[in-house]
């Protein structure tokens, strides 16, 4: 099945209404956008994998395998519970130091369900 476009499903808009224009009728309060990302990196490539093939060692290749193919992944590292409780951490702390106190709201994006559900 091929994946099309919303105009090519639905045609073109009938009308469009833009946030800014929602803005200025005051039915939508303006979002203050404060992008946050984490700076992780594996600094030595060679030194991780010679770390996972110490730490696996005594396990069969298939299963050095089967343990890289379910954790090994990016979707694996971002749904991390170490990782989002860090980051959590570091967004309670920003909530309650400059968001709750001038009246603000506060959203969380995730690159997952799992990974959402893991910040509450």
């Amino acid at each position: 099945m091929v994946k099309l476009s919303t105009y090519e499903r639905f045609g073109t808009p009938i009308d469009t209404y833009k946030m800014n224009e929602s803005v200025a009728d005051r039915a939508t309060v303006d979002i203050l956008y404060i992008g946050s990302t984490s700076k992780d990196q594996i600094l030595n490539k060679e030194l991780f994998k010679q770390e996972f093939e110490d730490m696996f060692r005594e396990r069969s290749e298939e299963e050095r395998q089967e343990i890289q193919k379910r954790f090994g992944t990016m979707k694996a590292y971002l749904e991390s519970k170490d990782r989002i409780k860090k980051i959590a951490e570091d967004i309670i702390e920003h909530y309650t130091q400059e968001v709750l106190p001038n009246g603000l709201k506060g959203q969380v994006v995730a690159t997952s369900i799992v990974a959402a559900c893991r910040y509450t």
